[in-house]
């Protein structure tokens, strides 16, 4: 694992997604439900392959709606309330790469928890609309809408352990631990098939898009 040393949301962070899967899109990789390769990652090939051609195009996934935002502006807090409650240290990352893997995740956290290791676990926030975060506490489980996300950030970092924080002003934070499990294996699993298929298609397509260079 190694880490891009990159302030998450700026500029040059987005610059270092560009083309390459990421946490965000594993769910356009692999199902929650039934733990196989989507069919959607097909779509989501093409979409990297043009974000390379077309970066100025690729920010319209950063953008949302008005709960969006301010699950953004509330991170700050919401970080803070999660070690209050924990007491686990959170370091701030940027994007964190895999050894012989071209997929990155941007965690909202690396912690140390059981460990005197530098990370041991990774943490995802969220701080959703408050009908959203009563829909978490009621079913006290991993949203599925995440579950590649966290199930990915472990792959990804090399960690056993991801720690889900549900946050919403004024009503009671959400903690849930996630572990390394039998969905987490089937993931790596379908994360190197896609790698795979993905290079072969770089391969493929790209020279026969590709404009010539000027001259030639």
């Amino acid at each position: 694992m190694r880490v891009i040393d990159v302030e998450q949301g700026t500029e040059e962070w987005a610059k270092q997604r560009l083309g390459f899967p990421t946490g965000s899109g594993f769910s356009r990789i692999f199902t929650a439900a039934k733990a196989e390769l989507s069919k959607q990652r097909f779509g989501y090939m093409d979409d990297l392959i043009a974000e390379k051609f077309f970066p100025e195009g690729s920010g319209t996934e950063f953008g949302g709606s008005g709960w969006t935002n301010r699950g953004h502006e509330l991170e700050p807090e919401a970080r803070a309330a999660y070690t209050a409650l924990t007491g686990n240290e959170v370091h701030q990352t940027g994007i964190i790469v895999r050894d012989n893997c071209i997929c990155r995740v941007s965690p909202d956290g690396m912690l140390t928890v059981r460990t005197k290791r530098k990370w041991d676990a990774g943490l995802e926030i969220k701080c959703p609309a408050p009908k959203t975060h009563i829909k978490y506490f009621r079913e006290q489980r991993l949203p599925d809408e995440y579950k590649q996300q966290v199930h990915g950030g472990m792959v990804i970092a090399g960690v056993k352990r991801w720690d889900f924080f549900s946050y919403c002003p004024g009503l009671k934070p959400l903690h849930l631990i996630v572990n390394w499990d039998g969905y987490t294996e089937k993931l790596a699993e379908g994360l190197d098939v896609f790698v795979k298929e993905y290079v072969d298609t770089w391969n493929s397509v790209v020279p026969k898009i590709q404009m010539p260079e000027s001259g030639e």
